[in-house]
C-alpha cells in the first residue's frame, strides 16, 4: 500500500537506514563522482542486497548493467540515491513513485535555500502522495553505525559497527551530525524539510534493541519535550545545533 502514511514513520526511516535494495540514479564511470562514491561505499560495507544502476553509460559499470531510466527499475526498490542536478529531480521522483520505490536520497542543492520553495514543495507533495520517503534535498548522506551502512556523496568509507549498549546519535544539522555522531549509532544527516520528518527518525533510533540511551542534535530544541510515552523511559542528551553550551542530559 502506498500513500502519505508510507512516507513517514519508523518503517519509512528504515528504508534508507537499512535498505534491502539500492538504486543509484545518475551514476557515471568517473572515479570520485557521487554515484561512484555510493557504489564503492556499498561494496566496502559488504551490502548484501540488490544494487541497480541508472545512468547514461552504454557500457556496464563495475560489471553491472546500466538502466537508461528509473522507470526501468524493478518494483519496490527500498532506496534510490539521486546523483542528479536539481533540474532532474522532479521527474525522477515521479518515476520512482511509479515504480513504488520506498525512499530517495537527494544530494542536489538549488531548492528552497535559493528561493525555489515552490519546486521543493511540489517535489515533496509528489513524494508524500506516492508514499516515497525523502532524505534531502541538499544533504550529504546517511550513516548507520549499527548495521554498517555509510552512504556519503563526497567519499566512500566503511561504517563502524557498534554492539549492545551503544548510544544512537541523530542529527538534523548535517555539519553537527557529522561532528557529534562519529562515535554513536546510527547517526544521520536528515536534512531539509521534505516528507520524512525528524520525529520518526528518532523513534527508529531508540526502538533498536541495542539502544539504552540516545543523543539528539537539532536546530530548535524548544520544539521537543520529554514524555514517558515519547522516549520510553530511556536517557537522552540534547545538543542544540551550533550551540556552545554542553549537551543537556535528561531521563524520561
Amino acid at each position: 500500500m502506498t500513500g502519505p502514511e508510507s512516507a513517514r514513520g519508523p518503517k519509512a526511516v528504515a528504508r534508507f537506514l537499512r535498505p534491502r535494495s539500492v538504486a543509484i540514479v545518475g551514476i557515471s564511470s568517473r572515479p570520485g563522482s557521487a554515484g561512484q562514491n555510493i557504489l564503492q561505499s556499498l561494496k566496502l560495507n559488504k551490502f548484501a542486497g540488490d544494487i541497480h544502476l541508472v545512468g547514461r553509460s552504454e557500457e556496464p559499470i563495475d560489471g553491472r548493467p546500466v538502466l537508461k531510466s528509473p522507470e526501468e527499475l524493478p518494483e519496490g526498490v527500498d532506496l534510490a540515491v539521486f546523483t542528479l542536478p536539481a533540474a532532474s529531480v522532479r521527474d525522477t521522483i515521479a518515476a520512482c513513485v511509479k515504480r513504488n520505490v520506498g525512499s530517495a536520497m537527494i544530494f542536489a542543492a538549488g531548492f528552497a535555500e535559493v528561493g525555489e520553495q515552490e519546486m521543493q514543495d511540489d517535489i515533496a507533495k509528489t513524494a508524500r502522495d506516492g508514499g516515497l520517503a525523502i532524505v534531502g534535498p541538499n544533504c550529504l548522506g546517511v550513516t548507520n553505525n549499527v548495521d554498517g551502512m555509510m552512504l556519503h556523496m563526497l567519499f566512500a568509507r566503511e561504517a563502524l559497527r557498534f554492539g549492545p549498549g551503544s548510544k544512537p546519535g541523530l542529527g538534523l544539522s548535517g555539519k553537527a551530525a557529522a561532528c557529534s555522531a562519529t562515535s554513536s549509532a546510527p547517526p544521520t544527516g536528515a536534512a531539509r524539510r521534505c516528507p520524512t520528518s525528524f520525529r520518526p527518525a528518532t523513534r527508529s533510533a531508540w526502538s533498536r534493541p541495542t539502544s539504552s540511551s540516545f543523543s539528539l542534535t537539532i536546530r530548535r530544541p524548544a520544539l521537543w519535550w520529554c514524555t514517558p510515552s515519547r522516549f520510553g523511559g530511556r536517557a537522552y542528551s540534547l545538543t542544540p545545533s551550533g550551540a556552545a553550551a554542553p549537551p543537556a542530559s535528561r531521563s524520561c
